[in-house]
């Protein structure tokens, strides 16, 4: 189906041998021909349960978009989730050959201390919750070198707004550079509740602005279970 997964059986996940497991991806073809992939990948064997801060974002490869895709290397390590990678015209980055630029959530933390089904989530080593770091890299190829900024392009909104803690980019570059940041807000750690914002920015650099202090759409308060997530 062309996407990059792992088939684990799950009493093996209990005694920490389930393997690699992964999430999401998005694809985009090289200069070189191959087609690659960029998805989520946990280290030692985490499961779901474990992806912060057991996830990583790696780059697998396949010679047809629907895959199979194979490993190829480790691009960002823990903790780095949710790539989507944009391929950008000259115009569309500023630069004379055009540019890849991937937004992720994240930042440089250790990986977890335990392996499998024992990769559990730890607050006390994640006080930023880093769930709501919004970044992105960029590099002139899709083998890199990347160069990631050491900084959030999009801060959380304040204390018990819908936007307490950002999460989830996705990005819409327009031809003339123009891009369109929609992003995943919660009232963390008020409650769970999802809603979908928008942020915008002449250049896919930033800086980046809410157009609105209102959600795109999203449940109501008293709507429990609705979830609205990008």
């Amino acid at each position: 189906d062309g996407t990059y997964q792992h088939q684990v059986n799950p009493a093996d996940c209990v005694a920490g041998n389930c393997g690699p497991s992964s999430w999401g991806g998005l694809p985009v073809k090289g200069s070189d021909g191959q087609y690659h992939l960029f998805a989520s990948q946990f280290v030692q064997n985490c499961t779901l349960k474990g992806w912060n801060p057991g996830s990583t974002v790696i780059r697998a490869t396949a010679s047809d978009p629907f895959g199979p895709y194979t490993f190829a290397e480790t691009v960002f390590g823990t903790f780095h989730h949710n790539p989507t990678i944009r391929k950008l015209t000259p115009q569309q980055s500023g630069t004379p050959n055009g540019l890849f630029v991937i937004y992720m959530i994240g930042d440089d933390v250790p990986p977890p201390a335990g392996t499998g089904n024992n990769c559990n989530y730890d607050a006390a080593n994640d006080p930023w919750h880093l769930e709501g770091h919004i970044t992105l890299a960029f590099a002139e190829s899709v083998l890199g070198p990347w160069t990631k900024y050491n900084r959030t392009i999009l801060s959380c909104g304040g204390v018990n707004t819908w936007e307490a803690m950002v999460t989830n980019p996705a990005a819409y570059i327009f031809e003339n550079g123009t891009t369109l940041l929609y992003y995943r807000g919660t009232r963390w750690p008020k409650d769970g509740y999802e809603r979908v914002g928008v942020a915008r920015a002449d250049s896919w650099r930033g800086p980046y602005g809410r157009l609105s202090d209102d959600p795109l759409w999203g449940p109501q308060d008293d709507q429990v279970g609705v979830v609205t997530e990008t």
